[in-house]
């Protein structure tokens, strides 16, 4: 019995041992989870280092797995009290192990805590205090400067962590090109998201912000005068920009291919609008051309394929060459009365402008100026115009009528091709030279009426494709050089 009694002691405190060592490891393990995983649980609203943006579901699944932390946390004491009081009692290796487990992760947990724990946030630096732009980053906790360059003799460029470019200083920005001397930001161009001039900077320089598709606003402050060529060009993510109104020029290519600019304001003061300065602006809706503008350069608004409507200033004397060029939907324009040329492709390819009243003042019209205007329905030439250009009119398919002045003396090569609405023509008599093609593929042209003589320089097929039911030329009795009934191969007649 003895025997079986000390056996039976033996096996309970084998038992009392293994239970004890389940015990130690159990809370080893809860130790180290407690420590790296409930920490790294706590919601921003119980540490105040986490993402403010919690939303109301995250914090309270936060806030049960918190509690389950500490529920098991007290399971880990209870298991060591246990292991304690057992190992008073029954001292062996396996309880000793147990305990340097214990130890060995109470220090692991601490240097996970140590290690997941976040540092306290560094106090931002200002060596300027940066100007906030209208809408700053909402995620931004702090403005970090990232890099920093000299930008003028005394100006310093910084770009903050938060993407915001900031010039400051005074005096004016150095230039710049595309090639051998870029801004020393165009390799960060894709970091900027915003950029803030601060005031006292007084010029802009050339290619200053070219290429930076990234941002999307710039605050330009009344201390600018200038704005330098290519200065915001390519800049394809700018939505808005508020020219100034210190501002006397807008320079060449300054906001060409702003593919995202959608309304311009140009302050009164601006004078010129310089060479492609909103070219290729694809979704510029409107723009508000001041009443101080004297010049409109060549290119200016070319293939802004958005633009609605324009209005030209009075000031303006030369509608420059593409200036409107490929403004598919430019449905109106305003020439003023003392516009004497409305150039080259001026208006090349606006295939939605319906109407356009051509003043008095007009003495030319260049090559190719309302080519391919397929809405245009009617145009009225005024007796002042003495030089039409070659293809002015090409394919300008809605036009039902045209009035000639007896002011031009020439019609160029197929000026007026494949006006395939256009019923019947009159020549006056101050034409003597009509160029080839001019009336070509025009499909309902049935009639031409000529006031005077017979063109001593008359083209290749000017007449050919018309209306197929049937082409007269109708000349004036008392004129000379006809033929009837056939005149350079067309049926002719004079007319009643």
């Amino acid at each position: 019995m003895k025997n079986d009694n000390d056996k039976s002691k033996n096996d309970a405190k084998d038992n009392i041992q293994k239970i004890a060592a389940i015990a130690t490891i159990i809370a080893a393990i809860v130790t180290v989870f407690m420590f790296v995983t409930g920490y790294a649980s706590l919601p921003e609203f119980l540490t105040g280092n986490r993402n403010p943006q919690v939303n109301s579901t995250a914090a309270i699944l936060n806030i049960v797995c918190w509690g389950i932390i500490i529920a098991l946390s007290c399971i880990a004491v209870t298991a060591m009290i246990l292991s304690v009081t057992i190992y008073k009692t029954h001292r062996s290796k396996l309880l000793t192990i147990g305990f340097v487990l214990i130890a060995i992760a109470l220090v692991i947990g601490v240097c996970a805590f140590i290690y997941i724990s976040p540092s306290p946030m560094p106090p931002t630096p200002s060596p300027t205090t940066p100007l906030l732009p209208t809408t700053p980053n909402p995620t931004a906790t702090t403005l970090t400067p990232v890099k920093s360059w000299s930008c003028g003799d005394n100006l310093t460029g910084i770009l903050f962590n938060t993407g915001l470019l900031e010039i400051s200083g005074t005096g004016a920005m150095w230039d710049w090109n595309n090639s051998t001397n870029r801004a020393p930001w165009y390799g960060d161009r894709n970091s900027v998201k915003t950029v803030v001039i601060s005031n006292g900077v007084t010029r802009i320089g050339n290619f200053s912000f070219h290429h930076c598709s990234s941002f999307e606003s710039v605050v330009i402050p009344k201390s600018v005068t200038v704005i330098g060529g290519h200065a915001f060009s390519q800049c394809t993510g700018l939505v808005s920009v508020d020219i100034p109104s210190s501002i006397t020029n807008i320079e060449e290519y300054t906001f060409y291919n702003c593919s995202s600019l959608v309304n311009v304001d140009i302050p009164n003061g601006v004078t010129v609008i310089g060479g492609h300065a909103f070219s290729q602006c694809t979704n510029l809706v409107s723009v508000n051309i001041p009443s101080s503008i004297t010049n409109i350069e060549e290119y200016a608004f070319y293939n802004c394929s958005s633009l609605v409507s324009v209005v030209i200033p009075e000031g303006v004397t030369s509608i420059e060459n593409n200036v409107f060029s490929q403004c598919t939907n430019l449905a109106s324009v305003n020439i003023p009365n003392r516009v004497t040329i409305i150039g080259d492709y001026a208006f090349y390819n606006c295939s939605s402008l319906v109407s356009v009243d051509i003043p008095k003042s007009v003495i030319s019209i260049g090559i190719r100026a309302f080519y391919n205007c397929r809405s245009l329905v009617s145009v009225d030439i005024p007796k002042s115009v003495t030089s039409i250009g070659i293809r002015a009119f090409y394919n300008c398919r809605s036009l039902v009528s045209v009035s000639i002045p007896e002011s031009v003396t020439a019609i160029g090569e197929s000026t007026f091709y494949r006006c395939s609405s256009l019923v019947s023509v009159t020549i006056p008599k101050s034409v003597t030279s009509i160029g080839n093609s001019t009336f070509a593929n025009c499909s309902k042209l049935t009639s031409a009426t000529f006031l005077g003589n017979a063109p001593s320089l008359f083209g290749d097929d000017v007449f050919s494709d018309v209306a197929k039911g049937g082409f007269t030329i109708y000349y004036q009795q008392g004129t000379v050089n006809w033929t009837t009934p056939k005149w350079n191969g067309y049926s002719a007649k004079p007319s009643s």
